[in-house]
């Protein structure tokens, strides 16, 4: 027997594809509709963005699910891990302007380890807490792998950037540590999607209060979330997709 929450998780499909038929060709287990819907809006084709870096790409599911949105953009996508480099590069065999690196950013330049995760969208340079661990017990086991370190700043030197940019970090509570390292870069964007936690996930990671002072600081005013993750022990917020833009820039 099919539960209740299949069927109402099919009919949410059926309805998003009627809305945007379109997406019905974009389907592969790497796009993400609600990303896709969420950017699908006046106000941010308005910006006629023009560069996106896809900062913490994994396998390509942001560069895949944004380049139809804006399809003259220059895409540039960051992912340490070799072998989800590895699988970004497929998915994105036929994308136009689109340049990839294998490796990690953050504030200095050198090699560093990664703790590869069991679940590999949640690996990061910075350990694992328990929180994470006793929330997600299946990404818990890790294997460390040395990556390549790179200020943003320092790759951005020889990056053909055209602006209005867009700029996307999802580096698993390292988010702060690629700010710091790349200040110049973010004050060009025009928006901001940043992974921001309220629990202290990996040792030693900025939370969300952190991170807005951070980018507000930058020049960027909060715009709300777009995606939330709860603890599914209790059912409270623990991350979220946060959307900053640059100040007056609408």
């Amino acid at each position: 027997m099919i539960s209740r929450d299949r069927i109402s998780h099919y009919l949410r499909v059926i309805a998003r594809y009627i809305r945007k038929p379109e997406t019905l060709g974009l389907r592969r287990y790497y796009f993400l509709p609600d990303l896709y819907e969420a950017l699908d809006q006046p106000w941010v084709r308005a910006l006629d963005i023009a560069t996106v870096l896809d900062i913490g790409a994994n396998v390509g599911s942001f560069t895949f699910t944004t380049q139809p949105l804006f399809p003259n953009a220059q895409f540039y996508s960051f992912e340490p891990l070799p072998d989800c480099y590895q699988k970004m590069l497929q998915h994105l065999k036929d994308a136009r302007h689109f340049k990839a690196f294998n490796l990690a950013l953050g504030d200095q330049s050198g090699e560093v380890t990664i703790q590869r995760s069991s679940d590999d969208p949640a690996s990061s340079i910075l350990p694992m807490t328990d929180v994470h661990k006793g929330a997600f017990p299946t990404s818990a086991s890790s294997t460390p792998v040395a990556v390549k370190l790179e200020r943003l700043d320092t790759v951005a030197q020889d990056m053909a950037i055209t602006e209005p940019m867009l700029i996307k970090i999802d580096v698993q509570g390292y988010e702060s540590f690629v700010l710091k390292g790349g200040q110049k870069t973010v004050r060009r964007a025009r928006i901001v999607i940043i992974e921001t936690s309220f629990k202290t996930l990996y040792e030693g990671q900025s939370l969300f209060s952190d991170i807005y002072q951070m980018m507000n600081d930058l020049g960027f005013d909060y715009y709300g979330a777009m995606d939330q993750l709860f603890d599914p022990r209790d059912g409270t917020p623990i991350q979220e997709d946060s959307l900053f833009v640059k100040r007056d820039a609408i």
